[in-house]
């Protein structure tokens, strides 16, 4: 950007970051290359998978470790035991194992203790969950309402895992047409009332489903039973 004194352009250049940061020059070869390099070295299918999930959450956002091991089990992540203590333990060792990589960030509040992802590392993380930016829509993270719009559900077609997060979320109005390939579908922290007739309908592979903290969420599409 040397050399550019536009206003305008230097304003598409910070939307680009905010919204595909591997698309700006060097980004892959110059920073997401060098930092896979640690998320190589884990050398471990289940460490690699359980990092990728963390990148669902919103940039910033402090994970509740609790929350987050009891994610990983229902995503069938940790799988060494069928005990749910021992599956317990084993996220335990999950995240030291990933702190210590500092591939997460730990923080003590009282008696509960949280993780995040420094904005970069989640960047890279979710280029990774892209097939390497590749396919886009693959992972979806959703924190404006006008991403919630009929056009820009309707490409959910090829989403695995979907996030949608926090409080710009008033509405959800419109309904996906198709989503085959969704496994995962986070709905957590919003301002939303109803969830429309035949939301879940095409969802035929979902297995996670996470509803938490919608203080306001008054009914769901019929037929539909938590």
């Amino acid at each position: 950007m040397a050399g550019i004194d536009n206003p305008h352009e230097w304003k598409d250049a910070l939307a680009k970051l905010k919204k595909y940061p591997h698309k700006l020059s060097g980004m892959e070869d110059e920073v997401y290359r060098i930092l896979e390099f640690s998320y190589d070295q884990l050398n471990d299918f289940t460490l690699q998978r359980c990092f990728l999930y963390c990148c669902l959450f919103p940039e910033d956002y402090r994970i509740r470790l609790h929350d987050l091991i009891g994610l990983w089990i229902g995503e069938g992540l940790l799988r060494d035991t069928n005990d749910v203590y021992g599956m317990r333990d084993q996220g335990e060792s999950v995240l030291g194992r990933l702190n210590r990589a500092c591939l997460l960030e730990s923080e003590d509040d009282d008696d509960r203790r949280y993780v995040k992802m420094h904005d970069v590392i989640r960047d890279m993380a979710t280029w990774i969950a892209r097939d390497h930016g590749q396919r886009e829509r693959k992972w979806l993270v959703i924190e404006r309402e006008e991403d919630m719009s009929e056009e820009m559900i309707s490409k959910w077609g090829e989403a695995e895992k979907v996030s949608i997060w926090g409080k710009w979320i008033r509405n959800i109005d419109n309904t996906p047409s198709q989503c085959p390939q969704l496994e995962t579908l986070f709905v957590r922290e919003t301002e939303v009332t109803v969830l429309p007739s035949g939301f879940f309908d095409s969802m035929t592979a979902l297995t996670v489903l996470d509803l938490s903290d919608n203080e306001r969420i008054e009914s769901f599409p019929e037929g539909f039973a938590i």
